[in-house]
């Protein structure tokens, strides 16, 4: 992510371009799904080049804080994110519903191990 987000001006010519590339292929792929849940109702996004960029921004930044030994597992980050961010898309129907039960029956799970 340190290369991704800030060292990457330093590569040498071929490795900036190659990262580059890299950089707009992920953007680019992430705003497919933004359209793709756009048409079928899942996602309220305008403007899917910025949710694209705000998902990006979001999760780009995990890297410099998040510590495996700290209070959150991986998992629970990763479910707590997950739902910010369906939240943050407005994300209706079937979709956000599995993974809201989802996160509700592993919830449970725990409680009661």
């Amino acid at each position: 992510m340190t290369v991704y987000l800030q060292e990457w001006k330093s590569l040498r010519a071929e490795l900036k371009e190659q990262s580059k590339v890299a950089r707009r292929v992920y953007q680019t792929r992430l705003q497919q799904v933004f359209d793709a849940g756009v048409e079928q109702g899942i996602f309220c996004v305008e403007d899917s080049r910025l949710a694209a960029m705000f998902i990006i921004t979001v999760l780009s930044g995990v890297f410099q804080w998040f510590h495996i030994e700290g209070p959150l597992s991986l998992e629970e980050l990763s479910e707590q994110y997950t739902m910010y961010i369906l939240r943050a898309l407005e994300s209706v129907g079937e979709l956000a519903d599995r993974y809201r039960n989802l996160v509700q029956r592993a919830t449970k799970e725990k409680g009661s191990a």
